[in-house]
């Protein structure tokens, strides 16, 4: 472990969360957050999420009505002011947020009140994991993606998958294939769109034809770490490698998405032995 390295992650989201706690009645901006903490929009929610312990949303929400809770304690304010100082958009948001916090509505907190304990980064109490993580160089790679925009399942993707593969193969160009790549570009964080592109790494093609686009990875050094089995089991794995490789490694990283490498063909591999490398880049030393 490299001590200094890791107070240096923690003080970025300390100055991230007191940030939070000045500006809750305004719409805060994952761009912004992620500036506050001198780190990529790509990296910063995960990296939040993996040492907090919860998303942002979730930790904007906790501060939100932790100070609406003080405010009902300490003063005579109307609830609807209360609510439009800590970000609410209406006091009927306030209250059902309230109510599915506490178990009481606004009204019946403030004639009864007690004290909440205060909010921290306590950090995540999920145990830390010993992944195996390889640190390669990679150049520029190009897929033939399609592009899916707003909320996806897991079947939603696989239909994505279909659409470069038989374009591929209508073109002849399967016999080429030289990996299956996923790109969740980002995640429901406050305002955003989660966006995910689903491609395939051809080589050199014709420019496919629409919706497909030509998506370029880019080239340098990246920390990588497999997972074995369902797919389900990425999420904790890029966890892992945000809450307890990352901040211990000495590396940051770099401004471009992760991307995750799918190995075998899930409908030829049975699902225990699919392989999945995750790639995390960083900015180069």
């Amino acid at each position: 472990m490299k001590p200094t390295t890791v107070n240096r992650f923690e003080s970025r989201l300390k100055r991230v969360a007191d940030h939070l706690a000045a500006h809750l009645d305004e719409p805060l901006s994952l761009d912004r957050l992620a500036e506050v903490a001198a780190m990529s929009p790509f990296h910063f929610h995960r990296l939040w999420t993996a040492m907090v312990g919860e998303t942002v949303a979730a930790s904007v929400r906790r501060l939100r009505l932790q100070h609406a809770a003080h405010q009902l304690r300490a003063s005579a304010a109307p609830v609807t002011d209360i609510a439009l100082s800590a970000g609410f958009a209406s006091a009927q948001a306030f209250a059902r947020a309230f109510r599915a916090a506490c178990g009481s509505t606004p009204s019946e907190y403030r004639a009864a009140p007690s004290e909440w304990a205060p909010w921290s980064l306590a950090g995540s109490s999920a145990a830390s994991s010993v992944i195996e993580v390889r640190l390669v160089h990679i150049e520029p790679l190009s897929i033939v993606a399609m592009r899916r925009t707003g909320a996806y399942t897991d079947s939603d993707l696989a239909e994505d998958f279909q659409v470069p593969w038989a374009w591929a193969e209508r073109e002849g160009r399967l016999e080429g294939l030289r990996g299956i790549y996923g790109v969740p570009w980002n995640e429901p964080e406050l305002a955003e769109v989660p966006i995910f592109f689903a491609g395939l790494d051809l080589g050199a093609c014709p420019p496919p034809p629409a919706p497909l686009e030509v998506m370029v990875l880019d080239g340098g050094d990246y920390a990588v770490t497999r997972v074995t089995g369902s797919y389900v089991g990425i999420d904790d794995a890029c966890a892992a490698l945000y809450r307890d490789w990352l901040p211990a490694s000495g590396r940051e990283p770099a401004d471009a998405p992760l991307f995750h490498h799918y190995i075998d063909d899930p409908e030829a591999t049975p699902e225990h032995a699919l392989r999945t490398d995750i790639y995390l880049p960083l900015q180069p030393l």
